[in-house]
């Protein structure tokens, strides 16, 4: 599974650049009051989807490792199996993989 939820929080989506925010849907880019709204609901079903070994791989928000990971920890059956850097350096990507 791979997936690009939306992660910016509520109250940013208005600061961002013009080019994103007047053209991308609000729906596209509002996580929520602290941008983690998608990947509670996205972990859960991962965890009930994935099979032995499927892997999901999900975008985060440059400062958002953290939390992503405290949200994997409440599914055991998700375990980290690493992470990807954007040109930047940030880390935009976070790898799991199903047990079994």
């Amino acid at each position: 599974m791979v997936s690009n939820p939306p992660y910016i929080p509520s109250g940013a989506v208005a600061e961002l650049m013009p080019e994103v925010s007047q053209h991308e849907p609000r729906a596209a880019l509002d996580g929520g009051p602290d941008g983690l709204d998608g990947y509670r609901l996205l972990l859960p079903e991962a965890a009930d989807r994935l099979r032995p070994g499927g892997r999901l791989l999900v975008e985060l928000g440059h400062d958002q490792l953290q939390a992503v990971r405290a949200l994997a920890s409440a599914h055991p059956a998700l375990a980290e199996a690493g992470i990807r850097r954007d040109l930047a350096g940030h880390v935009r990507v976070l790898d799991l993989r199903m047990a079994g």
